[in-house]
């Protein structure tokens, strides 16, 4: 199926100043030189030009760029898009000539639109601020610059001549969850399942360290040559390259666009067949892995004889080199859900021309060639389904490999050059984040299972990901990845704000998390699955034994205490039961019988004040999406009445927010991008706080004076803690050791913290007959 173009071809051009798009081409041109756009802010661009003088909604925009059925959040896709659109027009967002920002409303078009064909004027609209009145070129109720195509279609181009001979290849299943931090925590904890013909044949197995980094500089990715010689991997400092023969170890200088410029680098899992060059992909700084894509990313190649990284391609993602070294495969063009096309280019970025692509409502990754180059495996994604499916590259239609039931259980596959697939499956009920290696033999005739899958090692303690192989199939390297998350705590000194005598808190080696404080400042409540489940525990800030609160079945994931300090709140995080909505439960604090307190929506969250004040607000996003309820509540009486409610321009399901512990104000951040608003519950008013000098806060919790906030934020490499007051001013507080990220939580005196570590241990080994 050949690509939609983002409107009929019998579209008028739309021209405001010196620009032209063109619906047809997808093109914006400025004074004839063509202009560099992505699809996604086109397709913006023109639905805010066709809509000139009116007010563009985000959730106008959310519509006709995404659909109603995602639940991924889309306020990262809107601001980028709005972004890209500005460095297009070279516009200023505080004295805009074309897009105009309506805080918490949307955005509108402000300049002169003409809507033109072969160049002849046919219809003009004049815009005049404030004055939002003028004629838009399209109605209110205005259809989307483009419409989605089909569910589910896939499309590959038949007419293009495909490498057909090699070793193998290695790719990751989803993008969005290459080296992904807290979010393969939650993943690997609860995935897990078992077949047949489980237990591994003896093997005389030969493991080897490759690298020896600590947990504060750990290695995120890497990939062994395809003779086996060199490994390149990354860690904080950057690329390196590795002889194993003899230990010596070089780092890549940057290319000198970059110099003095932080990126995120991640090493594509083959090197050509020569073993001298290898590819790599830099993403923006401070940008966590689970939002990886095309957006804001570059393709380099490098070089073992010298040299730094040549740029290849902007926006876009190297997934795969074939067998023969003479294409790389990259995915582009990011929609709803990642990268909607696989082009292929050679190995110098030449001749670049589109293979494969799906529609709006799906995403292709991971795309690699089995060793025999007549055929292809790929990640289909969808909102409905997905799994790791494999085609022929003449076209035909697509197999999948592994059963529905199991395909969204592999994230992370690897071609062997003996036809096998190979992956890590996580293991269920484990205290730590434990997988082990299975393979699983495929016909390459036919892309389907020629037997049942094997499991190959029986460890623990360790995830073995972003596996890589020699050309001969002989030397297995993977990045022991080690998940921790764990308790700080700290004194708080005042008036001047920072933090001393920070400590561990918990001994445990499992996964701690601080939930709340006991009344009186002298106990910390969290989280842990130190006995396997996640269950609840209370422990004395000046130590002692850790007691359990509550435990069971499930994953208890989120507990307050009441603000009369007697009892226990907290909900289960099921997963199978997530749609029957958020069960809020009570529990006396000196022991007893658990009682229901009330069930709120889907992904619902609470918080409580402190006496004297009595109140608990719960958090829930509304049926229709649009908005974010904040409702009253008591222990015992259950569900009060409304308080306030905050439109929502994203499929966010939660948000970051506070309630004040004197229950008069609620802090809140809609997204990771927004600023800080306080809502007053008492005069309904709202007051906006910008962080300065800071974006990405990736938590929010209120002081105990209540002058203030404890955020998170996003840097290369780590995280800081910040101390922001009520008028933006940040103080960094720590930095998080490594790679780690986490919130901090106040004691009701304001003299303590309780603070959540997350960080990653990473090195690479080597494993031999396997």
């Amino acid at each position: 199926m050949a690509a939609i173009p983002p409107n009929l071809p019998s579209s008028p051009n739309v021209c405001f100043g010196p620009f032209v798009l063109d619906p047809s081409s997808g093109e914006l041109r400025k004074s004839g030189t063509l202009i560099k756009l992505q699809p996604q802010p086109f397709r913006l661009l023109l639905l805010l030009a066709e809509s000139a003088g009116t007010v563009v909604t985000r959730e106008e925009i959310q519509r006709c760029l995404w659909t109603d059925s995602t639940f991924v959040d889309f306020d990262h896709g809107i601001n980028f898009s709005i972004n890209q659109i500005r460095t297009a027009l070279a516009d200023d967002a505080e004295k805009p000539r074309f897009v105009e920002t309506l805080p918490r409303r949307g955005y509108r078009f402000i300049a002169e639109v003409r809507l033109s064909s072969n160049g002849h004027a046919t219809a003009k609209t004049a815009v005049s601020v404030p004055d939002p009145a003028p004629a838009p070129l399209i109605a209110p109720d205005r259809r989307c610059p483009r419409e989605t195509l089909p569910h589910s279609v896939v499309s590959i181009r038949p007419d293009l001549d495909l490498p057909a001979t090699g070793t193998k290849s290695a790719v990751h299943f989803t993008r969005k969850q290459i080296a992904v931090t807290t979010v393969i925590v939650l993943v690997l904890s609860v995935l897990g399942f078992r077949f047949v013909n489980r237990t591994p044949a003896p093997k005389d197995w030969k493991l080897r360290q490759l690298t020896t980094n600590p947990p504060e500089n750990s290695v995120t990715s890497g990939s062994l040559s395809r003779d086996g010689k060199y490994l390149a991997y990354i860690d904080v400092a950057g690329i390196h390259v590795k002889l194993l023969e003899t230990g010596e170890t070089s780092l890549i200088p940057p290319p000198v666009s970059l110099n003095g410029v932080p990126v995120e680098w991640r090493i594509a899992q083959q090197w050509f067949p020569d073993s001298t060059r290898f590819l790599a992909d830099s993403h923006p700084s401070g940008q966590s892995p689970a939002f990886w894509s095309s957006q804001g990313s570059s393709i380099w190649v490098i070089s073992v004889l010298g040299g730094p990284p040549r740029k290849l391609r902007d926006d876009a993602v190297a997934d795969a080199i074939s067998p023969d070294g003479l294409s790389i495969a990259f995915a582009t063009n990011k929609g709803r859900l990642g990268d909607r096309e696989i082009w292929l280019m050679g190995p110098d970025g030449e001749n670049a021309r589109k293979f494969m692509e799906t529609d709006d409502d799906g995403s292709i990754s991971a795309f690699g060639w089995f060793p025999n180059g007549q055929r292809v495996a790929y990640g289909a994604n969808h909102f409905a389904d997905g799994g790791l499916v494999t085609r022929d590259t003449n076209g035909g239609p697509a197999t999948p490999v592994f059963p529905p039931s199991e395909s969204k259980k592999i994230w992370q596959y690897l071609l062997l050059p003996d036809d096998r697939i190979l992956y890590p499956q996580a293991e269920p009920g484990t205290a730590g984040q434990t997988c082990n290696l299975w393979s699983m033999a495929v016909d390459p005739r036919t892309g389907v299972a020629a037997g049942n899958p094997r499991r190959l090692t029986n460890w623990a303690g360790f995830c073995p990901l972003d596996p890589s192989v020699t050309a001969d199939g002989r030397k297995l390297s993977f990045v022991r990845w080690t998940g921790h998350s764990s308790i700080s705590v700290a004194d708080l000194e005042s008036p001047q704000i920072r933090i001393v005598n920070s400590r561990p808190f918990s001994p445990s080696q499992g996964q701690d998390t601080p939930l709340d404080w006991t009344r009186d400042s002298k106990n910390i409540i969290f989280s842990s699955n130190r006995n396997g489940h996640k269950g609840i525990f209370i422990q004395p800030f000046s130590g002692g034994a850790a007691e359990p609160l509550v435990s069971g079945p499930y994953d208890w994931a989120d507990a307050r205490v009441s603000p009369d300090g007697s009892w226990l709140l907290y909900v289960a995080d099921n997963d199978k039961d997530f749609k029957s909505g958020t069960h809020i439960m009570r529990v006396p604090l000196t022991g007893g019988t658990s009682q229901p307190v009330l069930t709120g929506r889907a992904y619902s969250e609470f918080r409580c004040a402190r006496a004297p004040s009595s109140l608990c607000v719960l958090a829930e996003r509304t049926d229709d999406r649009t908005h974010f309820v904040f409702t009253a509540f008591d222990a015992f009486a259950g569900r009060g009445a409304e308080l306030a409610r905050i439109p929502i321009y994203s499929e966010s399901k939660k948000f970051h927010w506070d309630l004040s512990s004197d229950g008069s104000r609620i802090g809140y951040a809609v997204t990771p991008d927004d600023p800080i608003e306080i809502l007053s519950l008492r005069s309904n008013s709202t007051q906006t706080v910008r962080v300065k000098g800071w974006d990405q806060l990736n938590s929010l919790d209120w002081t105990a004076s209540g002058d203030g906030f404890f955020v998170e934020s996003s840097v290369h490499g780590g995280s800081v803690l910040l101390h922001v007051n009520l008028q933006g001013n940040a103080i960094v507080l720590q930095k998080g050791p490594g790679n780690a990220a986490g919130f901090a939580r106040s004691s009701p005196d304001g003299r303590h913290l309780a603070m959540h570590y997350f960080g990653i241990e990473g090195n690479i080994w080597s494993l031999e007959n396997f």
